[in-house]
C-alpha cells in the first residue's frame, strides 16, 4: 500500500476529484477482475496488489473529500461513521465465505465468482461518482470559466 500513496497524495493535491475518482475506480474494477482468473498466481498477485494501493486509494480520497465537504463540527462524527460503516462490512465476510465455500463448493474454483462479480458490479456503480465530478465541472465551465472550476475542485489555477 505504501507505493501508491504518493502518486493519491499527489493526485489529491494538485488534480480534480474526477481524475482521483476515477483512478480509485479503476483500481476496484482491476481487483475484481483478477479475482475471476481461475488457477493463475499472477492474477492473485495482481489482485492482492490492487488490494493493497486501492485500499489506501480509497481512504485517501474519503478523508480527503470528507474533508473537503464536511464542517468541522461534523467531520469527527462523519468519520467515525464510516469507519464503523467499514466495520460492520467487515463482520459479514466471515459468513460470505462460508456461503461460498459451502453452498457454491460444487462450482469448484468458481465458487467465488458470484462474490467477485457482485463486487465488480458494486464497484462499476461507483463510477457514477466521477460522472457526477464531471457534469459539475463541465456546468460550473459554462457559467463561470475554467479557471473558477479548477479553483473551486483544488486543482492548480
Amino acid at each position: 500500500g505504501f507505493v501508491g500513496m504518493p502518486l493519491i497524495g499527489y493526485l489529491l493535491d494538485n488534480s480534480t476529484p474526477l481524475v482521483v475518482f476515477l483512478l480509485v475506480n479503476a483500481a476496484g474494477v482491476l481487483n475484481s477482475s483478477l479475482l475471476l482468473v481461475p488457477h493463475s498466481r499472477p492474477a492473485l498477485l495482481g489482485a492482492m496488489c490492487c488490494v493493497a494501493v486501492g485500499r489506501q486509494f480509497v481512504y485517501s480520497t474519503f478523508f480527503s473529500e470528507l474533508q473537503r465537504l464536511a464542517s468541522p463540527r461534523t467531520y469527527g462524527t462523519l468519520a467515525g461513521l464510516a469507519n464503523l460503516c467499514v466495520a460492520a462490512t467487515g463482520l459479514l465476510l466471515s459468513p460470505l465465505s462460508s456461503l461460498s465455500t459451502s453452498t457454491l463448493a460444487p462450482w469448484g474454483e468458481y465458487a467465488f465468482a458470484p462474490a467477485n462479480l457482485l463486487m465488480m458490479l458494486l464497484v462499476l456503480l461507483l463510477f457514477t461518482q466521477p460522472l457526477s465530478c464531471w457534469r459539475e465541472a463541465r456546468r460550473a465551465r459554462t457559467s463561470d470559466g475554467p479557471t473558477f472550476v479548477a479553483v473551486a475542485r483544488g486543482a492548480p489555477s
